[in-house]
């Protein structure tokens, strides 16, 4: 049995793809009881700042973005683990295929806890409009939503500004001066 797992295929043993898999594997199945904890984790860190949040309307929107960066984040690293197979790696003009991989994985990793970010800021949002809807005035619906949208343009311009410093490895301090 002990041959069995010491046979190399792409570049690497059996015995690393089925420690991988086992890694990936128990990230999928824990990532709804790990994404619960750590919500809730988030839940108790958001009331001590004195708001009165709704605990479902939290869950429903921050749960499950929480759970996807904890997967991918898991398997990015489990993946990161095993040696880029020789038959697939291709050179062409400046970059190859282990690269395009790999900076398509930081792209990914990078959208989904920004993704994650723009869940708690549509949170934020809901429990502000709940406030706001108390008042006569409705000048602070208004505001509400319009630094909602605000916040959120400034996230996506954030989460687009590390992809191009880390998946494209572009300076972007002339960017951020600007």
């Amino acid at each position: 049995m002990k041959e069995f797992f010491d046979q190399v295929f792409l570049s690497n043993s059996i015995r690393d793809y089925t420690i991988e898999a086992a890694v990936i594997l128990f990230a999928f199945l824990m990532k709804k009881f790990v994404g619960k904890y750590v919500s809730q984790l988030f839940f108790f860190l958001v009331k001590q700042f004195g708001r009165v949040i709704d605990r479902q309307a939290f869950y429903s929107l921050v749960q499950k973005p929480i759970e996807n960066f904890l997967f991918l984040l898991i398997t990015f690293i489990a993946l990161s683990n095993l040696n880029f197979p020789e038959l697939l790696y291709h050179k062409f003009l400046k970059t190859d295929t282990k690269k395009i991989c790999e900076e398509v994985a930081t792209t990914i990793l990078i959208l989904s806890f920004f993704r994650m970010l723009l869940r708690g800021i549509d949170y934020i949002a809901q429990v502000m409009e709940k406030k706001a809807d108390l008042t006569p005035d409705q000048g602070d619906n208004q505001l509400v939503v319009f630094f909602k949208d605000f916040l959120k343009v400034l996230l996506i311009l954030l989460g687009f500004l590390l992809i191009l410093r880390f998946t494209f490895n572009q300076d972007i301090t002339k960017i951020l001066a600007g």
